[in-house]
């Protein structure tokens, strides 16, 4: 649950609010993050320790008291988070709970590869549903899990008026970059990407919204300047809720080039589908299962030249750009509405259930 603002928090917002998943089952939430900000995210510190232990006993306690017939949780795959997650759950199945595990993250190939993790691996995975967010992702993890309980649920999105609202008329083609200021989100590929585009005398804006994180404000500044794209690049900072939609609504293509480790379904690339937006990204995570040709490009991952080739693109045919965005937003009405989340939500852990 927010705070911190990311996909994770979003989902389990949306699955904590969600009408449909109140009115099916009978359910008792519990905030279990231990970190209050996106810097303090898979920190180790002893506080966190000590806070996890007393965590993890008051579960026990609620568990044993209320007798729930089924358990679900968002457990990280890797770091310090990913032992903590491991004790959690091994604390549940002794309780003889049906437990079923959604991931929003993925282990770095280091962390994988370990022998002591893929041991843990091996139990933590014994006996548990998992929820993974696309099929590419589920695979990675079949030397662990049965195939009877493994299941995909796609991230959704609700709708919006704003969305359905006509595009304003811009002079210049209007590329929009939405998510947390990081450096493995691709913020200095696409910055390149730009100076690129200026270099080959493309007429273009840039906009990045997003809050900051290991790219501050003025180390963002310094960029643009240096690469002499100021007039065409402007961040604005963290902007959330429906204050996002004025930036969406004044784009014509979304750009997200990531190389996040633990990238999975980023939320954001539904959000630029219902909006009706092109989408140029990387084959990182789930994302090959969300954007092919017919809605963007996949580019290689920290190419700024392979990047700036496909915004030039988009800028040169914008019919074709618009297309490609109208066939995103019949994507995201068939497979990624917030109610059809919602409803393959409730049949995954109603299966569970009755498979447990």
């Amino acid at each position: 649950m927010p705070p911190p603002v990311h996909g994770a928090a979003v989902v389990g917002q949306q699955i904590h609010d969600s009408q449909l998943i109140r009115d099916t089952f009978d359910c008792s939430f519990v905030n279990y993050s231990t970190s209050a900000s996106l810097g303090e995210i898979g920190r180790f510190s002893l506080i966190k320790i000590v806070s996890v232990l007393r965590f993890i006993r008051s579960i026990r306690t609620k568990i044993q008291t209320e007798k729930p017939q089924l358990v679900y949780l968002t457990p990280s795959l890797s770091g310090w988070a990913f032992y903590r997650d491991w004790l959690m759950v091994r604390m549940i199945k002794r309780q003889k709970c049906t437990v079923v595990a959604h991931f929003h993250n993925k282990p770095p190939v280091p962390f994988a590869r370990k022998w002591y993790n893929r041991l843990l691996y091996k139990s933590f995975f014994r006996y548990l549903h998992t929820i993974f967010l696309a099929d590419c992702l589920a695979e990675t993890f079949n030397d662990y899990t049965r195939r009877q309980l493994v299941h995909i649920c796609p991230n959704g999105m609700p709708e919006q008026v704003t969305d359905v609202q006509p595009k304003k008329p811009y002079k210049l083609y209007t590329f929009l970059f939405l998510s947390n200021m990081m450096e493995e989100k691709g913020v200095i590929v696409l910055l390149e990407a730009c100076a690129l585009l200026k270099k080959r005398g493309c007429g273009f804006v840039c906009n990045f919204v997003g809050q900051w994180s290991d790219i501050t404000e003025q180390r963002f500044n310094s960029l643009t300047e240096e690469l002499g794209i100021s007039e065409n690049v402007h961040a604005y900072g963290g902007v959330y809720g429906e204050k996002k939609a004025k930036y969406f609504s004044q784009a014509d293509a979304f750009v997200f080039p990531t190389y996040y480790s633990a990238e999975c379904l980023p939320l954001v690339l539904i959000e630029a589908m219902r909006y009706s937006l092109p989408i140029i990204s990387t084959p990182e995570g789930g994302i090959p299962d969300v954007i092919d040709d017919k809605v963007g490009f996949l580019v290689e991952q920290r190419n700024s030249q392979a990047l700036a080739d496909r915004m030039q693109y988009l800028i040169e045919h914008p019919e074709g750009g618009r297309k490609k965005g109208e066939q995103g937003r019949v994507k995201y009405e068939r497979e990624y509405t917030l109610p059809v989340f919602e409803r393959r939500f409730v049949d995954i852990l109603t299966n569970a259930l009755y498979y447990s």
